[in-house]
């Protein structure tokens, strides 16, 4: 399996299906990725609807958090049971289009492929967020750890792709408020980093 969608969910029902049906939408064979999706104790009926959504496919994963523990926990929970080669994280309230697989086909093994995302702002426009404009590249976690912020990196999980055992090895759960943990964490292994540039993420 080559990928895995992690997406926490918390009273996501207005757009969770918006977000499963552009990942379901990807020229993927359902073969090839699953989708874990960690209800964080609703109190709307998002895990019905996502209990009634993956009774019609094979490769989505509901998994329920009986205690609201916000966004950290249920990644963390998600990467245990995560099967695919590569792991990208989507915020319920977010969609994905076929960038997203465009970078996956030139991941050849490198641990994080950065990308950048559309955002909407609050009048409703989109816009490319900041990436550096230098041309894609893999380099060193040195390199990266050092020019991060020439790259204008995401701060936030998503927008990445992370070879999973990757994540497994570096071994620091993800925290509220604490976005780039893995990267201190990062910093003290050697790894890479490919400097996409877009990959069909919408914020």
């Amino acid at each position: 399996m080559i990928l895995s969608f992690i997406i926490p969910a918390y009273n996501a029902m207005s757009t969770i299906k918006c977000c499963l049906d552009s990942i379901y939408s990807l020229p993927l064979n359902e073969t090839e990725f699953e989708v874990i999706v960690v209800d964080d104790c609703s109190t709307d009926n998002t895990l019905a609807l996502l209990k009634e959504y993956a009774d019609k496919k094979n490769n989505m994963v509901v998994l329920h958090q009986e205690i609201n523990q916000r966004q950290g926990a249920a990644r963390n929970l998600a990467l245990t049971k995560a099967r695919g080669q590569y792991i990208t994280y989507i915020d319920a309230d977010d969609y994905v289009e076929n960038g997203l697989v465009e970078a996956l086909n030139v991941a050849n093994g490198t641990d994080i492929i950065v990308c950048r995302a559309y955002v909407q702002e609050v009048n409703g426009t989109m816009r490319v967020s900041k990436l550096s404009n230098e041309p894609t590249q893999v380099v060193s976690g040195k390199v990266f750890m050092n020019d991060y912020h020439d790259w204008h990196f995401i701060g936030a999980p998503w927008g990445y792709l992370f070879r999973t055992d990757f994540l497994r090895e570096v071994d620091i759960p993800y925290a509220e408020n604490v976005p780039r943990v893995f990267f201190p964490a990062a910093g003290h292994r050697d790894f890479d980093a490919y400097n996409r540039g877009y990959c069909g993420y919408y914020w």
